[in-house]
């Protein structure tokens, strides 16, 4: 799942004009006539990191670290809502899942 940060491509552009109709179809593309973003990563630095992380099996690939603090906080609410689970006792799937998380078949 390619997460990209500022990237100086027409990514905008693309998904204004491409907006299905179900979302009220395609819109007025916001930074048109704008100059582009000198501090966006230019997308000659973004297809090698595509690249590794694709050849390495990666399922999130990230151009940037901007992204770092909020991944975190949701992982910690995450963690925090399955707890609650442990505390209603509820949410036991009992050998299936743990094998499925070991890689190995139910005892």
């Amino acid at each position: 799942m390619l997460c990209p940060g500022l990237v100086a491509g027409n990514l905008s552009a693309t998904s204004a004009r491409n907006r299905p109709d179900r979302f009220g179809g395609p819109v007025a593309n916001p930074r048109e006539g704008m100059a582009p973003n000198s501090a966006a990563m230019p997308n000659e630095r973004v297809g090698p990191i595509v690249a590794r992380a694709i050849a390495e099996n990666r399922f999130y690939i990230f151009t940037h670290r901007d992204p770092q603090q909020l991944v975190a906080e949701r992982h910690a609410q995450v963690t925090a809502d399955l707890a609650f689970l442990d505390a209603q006792s509820v949410g036991e799937t009992g050998g299936a899942h743990r094998a499925f998380r070991s890689g190995r078949p139910p005892e």
